[in-house]
């Protein structure tokens, strides 16, 4: 009978799962989690057990007999840095949540559940240990593991639920696993007592006073491995790096998201596109899709800028049905992913938009930029208002990556490609803006999203550039004359009224990717791409 896995993908967890007879892995990742690790046999369902939908639907389906639950943290080479709540949070969360998914689901009472946890719920790896020792925790870790027996011990009384402890000797990845792996395939058809706890031998005299250690040398089939496998860490780290993702993309047939699509599959990353849209259909399907597809990470780039008989924003002026499109495609769409997200404790991406500011007297044509944290001020049209409030409100999700773009261009000769368009104009206004040159950003974009990187960024070349200037590269690159006018407008013009002109400050962009091409540099390797598919 199958034995789900539940854990953060890092080598002590997939060393376990891949020693596991039939065994199944619902695993988070963290941006360190190595595909590689994982043998290639192994099924792996992503995505946190704060999904109950999910932990119930795998038990189910999968016909799962016991479950090991390991941890985060536990056992790993690296813990990452956070607060002290958020720890708690995390920890707490994942336990009470998975717990109720599981005792929901059918069959849970003839399920057994074995929870591994460590001796620093002592506060010391070498104390003496017995039953009758008193627990007190000097670490994180160990408090959240104390915390988290107590809520275990309460699940397995008020629900009748096999519950067993696993206490390893210490928090810190072990020398070899197969005596790990011998006591947790004993304690899967272990039914005696209520949340019993057994502590791992130490192959001290200490073990003949520990009744916990008792516990488990007494099963009848207990036998301490010989030798074992004081490799198993250095085999995994010298596995090369394949990160541990599958990406569900939301919008991925618009322009942007092929493109998406296409680098994902090139850097050979697993990626599903959605069936379902979110704004026209309904929440439940939208949950049900993102259990169904167990993702790592969800990316949206669903956006209405666009619709039958017009090729810009101006679709969306109207009255209550444009209204409602605008709306639905681009504030309740990415809002429902990220409240989903948060819920599910996925990473979530949203590709928004930059068009949400004016230039005025604090922020000047060639001056400095607007930050992430300012906030919009342009409401020459319905689709910048609502997205501006689609970015203030995106702010509140803790999960959530919100980056801007900004008047996208690449190298393809596309109608929708602004570097293509602009080449055929006859006449151009004389703005600075900021731009994004899509072949240099979305893989910075994809870097952001494996990293789990939240919170607002401006995704735009550094600096800003006009369409005059953009012309005139394209003139020195090629040596073609282009014939345009140069209009100045003024800004009562409905040029400025009615479009967002801005340029936004890249301060944090450049301190994450040093690298990223000034607004120039990439004009000029754009037209030189663009200039092969017109010559």
């Amino acid at each position: 009978m199958p034995t789900l896995v539940v854990g953060e993908i890092d080598p002590f967890v997939a060393g376990v799962t891949n020693r596991m007879v039939n065994a199944r892995l619902l695993g988070s990742v963290n941006p360190n989690s190595n595909k590689a690790w994982l043998d290639k046999s192994l099924e792996v369902f992503y995505g946190s057990p704060e999904n109950e939908k999910l932990v119930s639907k795998i038990l189910e389906d999968e016909k799962v007999n016991s479950i090991v639950y390991i941890p985060s943290g536990l056992g790993s080479i690296s813990r990452r840095k956070s607060s002290i709540g958020d720890y708690a949070k995390k920890q707490l969360f994942r336990i009470t949540h998975f717990l109720d998914g599981w005792r929901k689901s059918k069959n849970a009472q003839e399920q057994t559940l074995i929870f591994v946890s460590s001796f620093s719920v002592y506060g010391k790896d070498d104390v003496d240990p017995s039953h009758k020792t008193s627990l007190k925790p000097m670490t994180e870790l160990g408090a959240a593991l104390m915390a988290s027996e107590a809520l275990l011990h309460s699940y397995a009384v008020s629900y009748k639920l096999n519950i067993k402890i696993l206490r390893l000797r210490s928090a810190d990845p072990p020398k070899c696993l197969e005596d790990i792996v011998t006591a947790l395939n004993l304690l899967k058809s272990h039914k005696d007592g209520v949340c019993q706890i057994f502590h791992m031998p130490s192959d001290t005299s200490s073990d003949f006073a520990d009744d916990n250690v008792t516990n488990l040398t007494s099963i009848p089939g207990w036998r301490e491995s010989p030798s074992g496998d004081s490799q198993w860490m250095d085999y995994l780290l010298s596995k090369s790096f394949i990160p541990a993702a599958r990406v569900l993309v939301f919008g991925s047939r618009g322009w942007i998201g092929e493109q998406f699509l296409e680098l994902l599959k090139q850097k050979k990353i697993e990626v599903v596109s959605s069936k379902s849209r979110p704004g026209s259909d309904s929440d439940d399907v939208i949950a049900k899709e993102i259990t169904e597809v167990s993702p790592s990470h969800v990316v949206s780039m669903v956006g209405r800028t666009q619709g039958p008989g017009c090729g810009n924003i101006d679709y969306l002026e109207g009255g209550p049905e444009k209204l409602k499109e605008n709306v639905g495609d681009n504030l309740f769409a990415p809002w429902i992913l990220a409240k989903f997200c948060d819920e599910f404790g996925l990473h979530f991406t949203y590709l928004g938009t930059g068009c949400l500011y004016q230039y005025n007297e604090e922020h000047q044509r060639n001056g400095k930029g607007y930050t992430e944290s300012e906030t919009p001020n342009f409401t020459g049209n319905k689709y910048s208002v609502v997205k501006g409030f689609t970015d203030q409100s995106l702010g509140f999700f803790k999960n959530t990556l919100n980056a801007r773009i900004r008047l996208p261009i690449n190298d393809d000769d596309s109608p929708r490609n602004l570097l293509r368009k602009l080449i055929g104009f006859k006449k151009v206004i004389d703005i600075p803006n900021s731009i994004t040159y899509l072949p240099d950003c979305l893989p910075i974009l994809l870097e952001l999203i494996l990293k789990q990187e939240i919170g607002t960024l401006n995704l735009v070349n550094p600096g800003s550039i006009s369409f005059p200037r953009i012309l005139g590269i394209y003139e020195e690159e090629t040596g073609k004359k282009l014939e345009f006018e140069v209009v100045q407008v003024d800004e009562s013009s409905p040029a400025v009224q009615t479009r967002a002109h801005c340029t936004l400050d890249t301060t944090r962009l450049e301190t994450l990717f040093s690298e990223v091409l000034s607004i120039e540099s990439a004009v000029r390797k754009a037209v030189e791409k663009i200039s092969i598919h017109l010559s």
